[in-house]
């Protein structure tokens, strides 16, 4: 052990400067090693507070340690990987401002305010059509030049700020620097100090829930997961619970919640990091009854952004189909309305369109 750490040591070392002449190899080097000295300096953080909370029992902090393992690739696979994602932000970037265009002209020509018998054609010359074609390359090499800087920009942002390797793992981040503000908040005096820590130590626990909810619902990145689902859902939905109860008494009992929430955030993170996703805690630290489920503002901004989205590449479909008048507007709703279904159905929000169903209809007190 003490072997592989005075490696690891020299790693970061060797790795947290740049070296000239700069190559490829040297800069992935420095970056590397950016990113591990984030997370060691993250774990010691989260190993002082563990020591003075009292919660020093046997933490396996080599397992939380692995969570943040870059995978061992060749540069090419890591292009490849990075390429699909600007694939990805380049179709969406290049429909929306492709979309924006076509009704940049049809608002141009008046088409929406055209009657179905006074219809006219998006393009009425040859010109025309060359011209939104020249223009539709521009608009594609822009987007695609945009769409390969912010993959390499947020690459770059998840490294420098040592994110884990899987995207669900991003509530082991979370839950370790919980339990630093946990110890503030144990030990602060009163007066301003005492109310600031009060403060951290709330947004890192709303945080956390979030993280674990978004896990649940992605089945803790497990793809085309087999297995009874809502059972993590269920299991997420009590965690957050606890935290919710811990986080409640910390305003009364400070101290011995402050440890209490503590532990959790480590338990929390020790299971995530083990791939333990339906014992994030153990059965007796969950209320048997966690009460209703609140809706989740990041899951449903998500849900209504991909149905506005989808709207809005329709929209151009159907000016281009001579549709017009009361007839735009409820094909933009329809698709707006059946993507947004779609897409709560898939990531396993669907029942979390109710309210909002019941919001817009004006019967909120309706069971």
């Amino acid at each position: 052990m003490v072997k592989m750490s005075l490696l690891n040591t020299t790693g970061r070392e060797k790795g947290s400067s740049l070296s000239f002449p700069l190559t490829p190899a040297r800069y992935r080097a420095y970056v590397h090693g950016k990113h591990q000295d984030v997370v060691e300096r993250r774990i010691a953080a989260a190993q002082g507070a563990a020591a003075q909370l009292g919660s020093t029992g046997s933490i396996p902090w080599d397992d939380i340690r692995a969570a943040y393992a870059r995978p061992a690739r060749s540069a090419r696979k890591s292009y490849a990987a990075a390429l699909g994602t600007a694939l990805g932000l380049f179709a969406f970037l290049w429909i929306a401002a492709i979309g924006l265009a076509v009704l940049s002209v049809a608002y141009e020509r008046g088409l929406p305010n055209t009657s179905r018998q006074e219809h006219k054609p998006l393009f009425a010359t040859q010109a025309e059509k060359d011209r939104f074609r020249s223009q539709s390359l521009a608009i594609g090499a822009t987007c695609a030049g945009a769409a390969l800087l912010g993959t390499a920009l947020n690459r770059h942002i998840e490294l420098f700020l040592g994110f884990p390797t899987r995207p669900t793992d991003k509530l082991i981040t979370s839950a370790l620097e919980l339990v630093p503000a946990c110890a503030e908040v144990a030990t602060a005096p009163p007066g301003s100090a005492r109310a600031d820590a009060l403060n951290s130590v709330n947004r890192g626990a709303t945080l956390l829930q979030q993280e674990i909810a978004r896990s649940a619902r992605k089945r803790g990145g497990i793809r085309h997961f087999g297995g009874d689902g809502s059972l993590l859902t269920a299991h997420a939905r009590k965690v957050r619970a606890a935290l919710a109860e811990e986080l409640s008494r910390v305003v009364s009992e400070r101290e011995e919640a402050a440890r209490t929430l503590g532990g959790h955030a480590l338990h929390i993170a020790t299971a995530q990091a083990q791939s333990r996703y339906g014992m994030l805690l153990v059965p007796e630290a969950l209320p048997a009854d966690p009460g209703p489920d609140t809706v989740d503002g990041h899951s449903m901004v998500k849900v209504l952004a991909i149905g506005a989205v989808a709207a809005l590449a329709a929209l151009p479909v159907v000016l281009m189909i001579g549709a017009s008048g009361s007839a735009v507007l409820f094909a933009t709703l329809a698709v707006f309305v059946v993507a947004a279904v779609v897409s709560a159905a898939v990531t396993g929000d669907l029942h979390r369109l109710g309210p909002l169903v019941r919001t817009v209809r004006g019967d909120r007190n309706s069971g």
